[in-house]
C-alpha cells in the first residue's frame, strides 16, 4: 500500500512539474542570469562563453540569396540578464538565434549587431540560461461559455445563490501580466448563450412546482489566470421569453446578476524539443 501511495504522489509530481527541453524556432527567449558559470555532465563548473559561438554575415557574390556565416570574436556581455533573443534555426544540437535591435543610440547594437551577426549556443545550455518570453496582447479567441454560480437578487428582498448551467459561446482577448509565464495573464470576455433557470415559489407566481424554461444569456466580465488556477467574476442578464414571462411572472427576468467561476486544474509544463534540423533562418 505504501509504494502504491508513492508512486500516486511521483506521478502527480511529474504531472505538475516535469520539464522537458522545448526550444520553439521563431520565438522569442530572454536571458534570466547574469551567471555564466554552469554544472556540465561530469558535474564540474565551465563557462557559458567556452560554449558560444557568434558568426558575421557577410555578402557572397556567388550566393547572394544566402547568409554565409564567419567565426568573429565572442563579446562577454552577450549573456546578460533581460536581453531577448529570437531563434532563427536549430542545426546539429545547437540553437543560433540573433538578439533584439536596442535603442537607436545603444552602444550593444554595435555589439550584437542583429541585423548582422548569429549566436550559437547548446541546445542544453541555451535552455539553462533562457525562459520563452511570450507576447504581451492575446489574440481574439472564440471560446465555450459556461458561468457556473449566479448570485441573484443582490441588494433586493429575494436574493439567491444559484448553479445554473449555460450552452453558449463567447469572445476573449488578454493581456500578459507575466511575459516569461505563458498562463499568467488577464482575461476579458464577453458572451451570449442559452442558460436553464430555476423558477420556483419564491421567485414566482408557481404555487407547488418549480420549472427550468431556458432564458436568453448575456455575460460580460474578466478572469484572472495563473498558471493552472483561474478567478472569474461576470454580470450579465438572463431573460425567459414573454410568453412564460406573463405566465409565471419571474422576479430575475432580465435582472442583472453577479456571476463567479473558480478553476483549478494539474498540468504539465512541458519544454519538449522541436529542433527541425538544418532549417535555415529566414533573410
Amino acid at each position: 500500500m505504501k509504494r502504491v501511495l508513492l508512486a500516486f504522489i511521483f506521478l502527480i509530481y511529474q504531472t505538475s512539474y516535469g520539464q522537458d527541453i522545448n526550444i520553439k524556432i521563431g520565438h522569442n527567449y530572454q536571458f534570466i542570469t547574469n551567471n555564466s558559470l554552469l554544472f556540465n555532465s561530469e558535474q564540474k563548473l565551465e563557462s557559458v562563453y567556452d560554449n558560444l559561438k557568434v558568426f558575421s554575415k557577410q555578402d557572397n557574390q556567388e550566393n547572394q540569396d544566402k547568409h554565409v556565416f564567419k567565426e568573429a570574436e565572442i563579446k562577454n556581455e552577450s549573456i546578460e540578464e533581460g536581453l531577448i533573443v529570437k531563434v532563427n534555426y536549430i542545426d546539429d544540437g545547437r540553437v543560433y538565434f540573433s538578439y533584439w535591435k536596442f535603442d537607436e543610440d545603444d552602444e550593444r547594437n554595435e555589439i550584437f549587431s542583429p541585423s548582422e551577426k548569429v549566436f550559437s549556443l547548446s541546445i542544453d545550455k541555451f535552455s539553462k540560461i533562457t525562459r520563452e518570453r511570450f507576447n504581451k496582447f492575446i489574440g481574439y479567441q472564440i471560446k465555450p461559455f459556461t458561468i457556473p454560480i449566479r448570485l441573484r437578487g443582490l441588494g433586493k428582498d429575494i436574493f439567491e445563490f444559484e448553479t445554473n448551467f449555460s450552452l453558449g459561446s463567447s469572445i476573449a482577448s488578454g493581456i500578459r501580466y507575466n511575459l516569461l509565464e505563458e498562463n499568467r495573464y488577464i482575461e476579458l470576455t464577453a458572451g451570449i448563450g442559452i442558460t436553464k433557470v430555476n423558477l420556483k415559489p419564491s421567485n414566482s407566481n408557481l404555487q407547488n412546482e418549480t420549472l427550468s424554461p431556458a432564458a436568453f444569456t448575456i455575460a460580460i466580465g474578466g478572469l484572472f489566470h495563473y498558471d493552472q488556477a483561474n478567478l472569474g467574476i461576470f454580470i450579465g442578464w438572463d431573460k425567459i421569453s414573454g410568453e412564460e414571462q406573463k405566465k409565471y411572472e419571474w422576479q430575475h427576468n432580465g435582472a442583472l446578476w453577479l456571476g463567479l467561476g473558480l478553476n483549478i486544474g494539474i498540468l504539465k509544463s512541458s519544454r519538449g524539443l522541436n529542433t527541425k534540423e538544418g532549417t535555415q533562418p529566414p533573410n
